[in-house]
């Protein structure tokens, strides 16, 4: 696995953990965010790869 997938992987972890823990709405603001950017990097990672081939 590269490195960039597990601090990705890392990011999306620590945001849901953010959304989901009951300290307010900018703390779950925070992580749905941290969440969403994890992701895209993830998607934008993969799709780079694809064009590789």
């Amino acid at each position: 696995m590269d490195k960039q997938y597990a601090l990705a992987v890392l990011l999306v972890m620590l945001g849901v953990g953010l959304a989901i823990s009951d300290d307010g709405p900018f703390m779950v603001g925070l992580g749905v965010g941290v969440a969403i950017m994890g992701s895209v990097w993830v998607a934008l990672r993969l799709a780079r790869e694809m064009r590789r081939g």
